[in-house]
């Protein structure tokens, strides 16, 4: 009887800690509402938070991300050399162009920060090795250029050579 009391009273002193650890890690991921995408340089990758399975077609060079209540809050352009830079958005259009190798992708919301979609030839596209992640078929090629418009007026222009990422915040 006396085994079994221990037993239970261990079980009980381990159970705390985890069932604590697991309600404060809920917490945190519950604040983390940012479903990020960020397109990296040197053989072009997308890596988007919300798998590309569920962004709903739209012809045949549309992709809407599926939180279409979430808005766009900034927008990082990080260039080799430290060159960086981060435009914010309260509740603005936003669009920004990358263009890869012979490839346009373009990133643009509604004038109130909202349903981002993003225009490509998809064909210049694979998947990668996880559902959240598309590489373009030329893997030997870099930014050639980076657009960031807000409100229609353009706040970086950029014609980088390699090195580069950009990274949209896309936040409820």
């Amino acid at each position: 009887m006396k085994n079994n009391r221990r037993k239970a009273l261990i079980a009980a002193a381990l159970a705390a800690p985890l069932a604590l650890a697991a309600a404060g890690c809920g917490t945190l991921r519950a604040f983390s509402r940012d479903t990020p995408i960020t397109i990296g340089d040197g053989s072009l990758k997308i890596e988007s938070a919300v798998p590309w399975g569920q962004f709903a077609s739209e012809g045949n060079r549309g992709r809407v991300h599926p939180e279409r209540g979430k808005s766009l809050t900034s927008v990082e352009v990080r260039l080799a050399g430290d060159r960086n830079s981060t435009i914010r958005y309260n509740k603005q259009r936003c669009e920004v162009t990358v263009v890869y190798a012979d490839t346009d992708i373009v990133f643009t919301t509604n004038p109130t920060g909202h349903n981002l979609k993003i225009n490509s030839d998809w064909g210049r596209f694979r998947p990668g090795n996880r559902d959240t992640l598309l590489e373009h078929v030329n893997d030997s090629s870099k930014i050639s250029r980076v657009v960031v418009k807000r409100d229609g007026t353009t706040v970086v222009d950029e014609r980088p050579n390699g090195g580069t990422t950009v990274v949209l915040h896309y936040e409820e």
